[in-house]
């Protein structure tokens, strides 16, 4: 879904378009009115994204900053792209889209991430909340 490439930074992958939007939230929970200018962008969806963009947000988006930083620290992909920096070392290592692809393939076969409660299970597990 995303043309451009994802960033392995200190607090985790991050997608320079996106995080530019929302960066003066910081860690808090995103809840504002932004989001409708992404309303006219749904024709151009198909309905299996729109159905991934509703499981993305209403899974992770019910989780604020610190609880999704502790989950991608634990994910492959971003590991894999700050292999070789500290915790507190800035990059702005590439996380591919191939390691990106192949994790989350792994990933369907451990949890059923199309169904809501198995995404609250993955995360919970990785940001060691459970």
């Amino acid at each position: 879904m995303f043309e451009e490439n994802c960033e392995a930074w200190v607090h985790g992958p991050v997608y320079k378009d996106v995080y530019n939007i929302f960066k003066q939230f910081g860690f808090n929970v995103i809840d504002d009115p932004k989001f409708i200018m992404f309303e006219g962008y749904k024709k151009y969806l198909d309905d299996e994204d729109k159905y991934i963009i509703d499981l993305v947000v209403n899974t992770f988006g019910q989780y604020g900053g610190k609880t999704l930083e502790k989950t991608t620290h634990k994910e492959n992909p971003w590991l894999i792209a700050r292999n070789g920096y500290g915790d507190d070392i800035p990059s702005n290592e590439l996380i591919t889209k191939d390691s990106i692809k192949n994790y989350f393939i792994k990933i369907c076969n451990e949890y059923d991430i199309s169904k809501e409660e198995d995404i609250h299970k993955y995360i919970l597990k990785l940001s060691d909340i459970v």
